[in-house]
């Protein structure tokens, strides 16, 4: 199947201070004057849903079990980079209002001709129909073409990818259920309930990584440069079953807070967290420490041993972390960043996007969470610090 156009090529605070809710307060500048918060214009590297479904793959990866803890059959690593692909038939589908293939007899041959650029994903259906999990909330785009093929009848006999092949339920050809297919889904994809919906989630991407930048543009009008580092914390295989959510934010808490008395977080001037969820690795946290540029030369051993205190202090030897190094976005907006090196700040606002949009693509099904999940603070950020008192 060849490429779709759309897809790039291969390319110290004690406390913790929730946001996410509304945008940040405006911040005051070095000098007191106001600031108002971060209004995004079109990030110089916007990230896409093929980006961001992929690195989610690479999260599960580092994370899952080489065998079931319970039976020590293999495990097999799910693949959600096939969700890209959907995101982007549903594109494809919106921005057209031709049908994907029409039928063309010429000199007595029958032939399937497409016509629009959704057509290229007639054969990857089958593939698309078999990604559907329980475990998952899915960005309203994935959740329309779920819906919309559960449907319409004879989509889970889906069995051939030949456009004039006849399907074995309802004796007609594949490519005339793929255009009815591309109609209803785009006339569901026209009406306001659907609209809302896309908006609200949009929205709350925005709120997101706006008050993650609003924070992180604090801590640089505060300090001239920081040393940044990202790791993941979560748990075992043959513990993570146990874990709720109400479990996973009470041990992060724990984490949070012991930090203002134990020196492995000395150096530690601010944080961000993000709490993820996956079918392989279950809830686990993405952590982003900003450190004092005094720890320079112990930035590696910092992460290892927040880390190994999280696996070892706060779980008592049930839980793991990774430092994703191979992980594209977890690689950019690392280091040392001055305040005003614009790249470096562009890749960290990168990184947060990731964050952000992972948030906004997949998450944690409301049928296997505990309590009502729409009311989870999926991230938090540390206290804002102080300004420096104008001269």
């Amino acid at each position: 199947m060849r490429r779709p156009a759309t897809e790039p090529p291969a390319a110290s605070a004690a406390g913790t201070k929730r946001l996410g809710d509304q945008p940040s307060p405006p911040l005051a500048g070095a000098q007191g004057a106001s600031v108002p918060p971060r209004k995004r214009s079109k990030p110089r590297f916007e990230i896409n849903p093929f980006d961001v479904y992929k690195s989610i793959d690479k999260d599960n990866a580092s994370g899952a079990a080489d065998v079931q803890p319970n039976t020590g059959d293999p495990v097999e690593v799910e693949r959600l980079s096939v969700l890209g692909p959907i995101e982007d038939f549903v594109d494809k589908c919106m921005k057209s209002s031709e049908p994907a293939f029409k039928l063309r007899v010429h000199l007595g041959r029958r032939d399937c001709l497409p016509v629009s650029s959704s057509s290229i994903y007639l054969k990857t259906m089958r593939q698309f129909l078999s990604a559907q999990r329980p475990a998952y909330r899915y960005s309203e785009k994935v959740k329309l073409f779920f819906t919309t093929c559960e449907k319409l009848p004879h989509w889970g006999s889906w069995s051939n990818y030949r456009p004039l092949e006849l399907c074995p339920c309802c004796h007609r050809p594949y490519w005339v259920l793929f255009n009815e297919l591309v109609t209803e889904l785009r006339a569901q994809a026209k009406t306001p309930e659907f609209r809302g919906r896309l908006s609200d989630q949009s929205e709350a991407t925005e709120r997101m990584l706006q008050g993650m930048n609003n924070y992180a543009d604090r801590l640089f009008l505060v300090k001239p440069q920081l040393f940044v580092v990202q790791l993941d914390v979560g748990y075992k295989p043959e513990y993570r079953d146990q874990v709720d959510m109400a479990k996973a934010k009470s041990d992060l808490t724990r984490l949070l807070n012991n930090a203002r008395h134990n020196t492995i977080f000395a150096q530690r001037f601010g944080h961000i967290w993000k709490l993820a969820y996956s079918h392989a690795r279950r809830r686990h946290f993405h952590l982003i420490l900003f450190l004092l540029d005094s720890a320079l030369q112990i930035q590696h051993y910092h992460a290892e041993a927040v880390g190994q205190y999280w696996a070892d202090g706060i779980m008592k030897g049930n839980g793991e972390y990774s430092l994703n190094d191979s992980h594209r976005f977890k690689r950019l907006g690392t280091g040392l960043i001055r305040a005003d090196d614009q790249k470096k700040r562009a890749e960290l606002r990168l990184a947060l996007e990731y964050l952000a949009k992972e948030n906004q693509y997949l998450r944690e099904s409301p049928a296997i969470a505990d309590g009502n999940i729409t009311r989870t603070r999926m991230f938090g950020t540390g206290q804002l610090p102080a300004l420096p008192a104008s001269p």
